[in-house]
């Protein structure tokens, strides 16, 4: 890879990063802080905020190693540097499914929804 393209990919992760985090956890708190968000979706919606926090301090390790020069590893060392990405990643993608069948539930049953959240809150 040329020089060029090695620091697109440095900034673009970087940029990703800080950018996501950012986002990430004012998504976290604004549930934490405002009862109202503290519904079934916006717990989901939280879990799955973090989740992608975790999967984007994973990555800012790419970001260590090509800035460092960390690139050459045995397989045993980047496995175990990366086994939290592998678990974390399909959870993340599971808690998105299980937010979307939430709000399809949500949209299609618009009664049932209001019922229950007014119920239970």
């Amino acid at each position: 890879m040329s020089d060029t393209a090695t620091e697109i990919v440095r900034v673009f992760l970087l940029g990703f990063n800080i950018l996501g985090t950012f986002g990430n956890i004012n998504i976290m708190v604004a549930v934490y802080r405002t009862k109202e968000l503290r519904s079934k979706c916006g717990i989901l919606l939280s879990i799955l905020a973090f989740s992608n926090l975790l999967c984007l301090w994973y990555e800012f390790q790419s970001f260590i190693r090509m800035t460092f020069g960390f690139t050459r590893t045995s397989l045993v060392s980047c496995y175990w540097a990366n086994v939290g990405y592998i678990f974390t990643e399909p959870f993340a993608i599971y808690v998105l499914f299980a937010l979307s069948v939430d709000r399809q539930i949500a949209v299609q049953f618009p009664v049932n929804t209001k019922t229950y959240y007014y119920e239970y809150n």
